[in-house]
């Protein structure tokens, strides 16, 4: 029973950790529309649906950008050189933990935590190819917190067959703990008043001469 009672209160822990998806998706705010919409993809860009590198089994982000345009779209994003034309926000409310995140853009982004910015691993500009990505890690602590990815678009063509707009990006955040362990004291606790019931029955049994002898 002892043996019960350590993976039951083994398993409560595991409950209690866990981490938030953050990917790229449709509905997200932006500085230019509503919301941003799944764009198409230039035959040269990372493909849809990445592996999440904390959490192997999402495999969700797709491309996006605030209108159509992505590859042989309908809205034309005219280059900009060096300054960011649009900027893409994802909200979350996360635990304290570790925060990790991989990003790719056509043509390139910045990075920006709670309005601080982020460095990367790359020597060279976030780019949109599958090995021009830009890798974050960073310490997050509990509460609410807020991506913005300030995307610039640059390029001689003015066409979106040959010069394609767009982000991608997937990654995890840690999740928030329930105050005070609520999932975990649950099962712990009924562990301990399955065990108090067995316990009470067998003195029972045995006080009233209906046990072993």
């Amino acid at each position: 029973m002892r043996r019960v009672l350590a993976g039951m209160m083994f398993a409560a822990c595991l409950l209690q950790a866990g981490m938030i998806d953050i990917d790229s998706k449709p509905g997200l705010a932006n500085t230019l529309t509503g919301a941003t919409v799944t764009i198409g993809i230039h035959p040269a860009w990372q493909t849809n649906n990445p592996q999440n590198p904390g959490d192997i089994a999402d495999t969700s982000a797709v491309w996006i950008s605030y209108a159509a345009t992505g590859f042989d779209g309908s809205v034309l994003q005219l280059p900009e050189g060096q300054t960011a034309v649009a900027s893409i926000f994802h909200s979350f409310t996360s635990g304290t933990g570790g925060f990790q995140l991989l990003v790719w853009a056509d043509d390139s982004t910045q990075v920006f935590m709670d309005n601080v910015l982020l460095t990367h691993a790359e020597s060279y500009p976030i780019g949109f190819a599958p090995d021009r990505f830009g890798t974050f890690a960073e310490a997050l602590t509990a509460g609410s917190h807020t991506l913005e990815f300030r995307l610039f678009q640059q390029g001689p063509d003015f066409n979106t067959h040959d010069n394609p707009f767009g982000l991608l990006y997937t990654g995890t955040a840690p999740t928030t703990v329930p105050e005070p362990g609520t999932p975990a004291l649950m099962l712990v606790g009924g562990v301990l008043l399955l065990l108090g019931r067995t316990r009470f029955s067998r003195n029972l049994r045995l006080w009233s001469g209906e046990g072993p002898h």
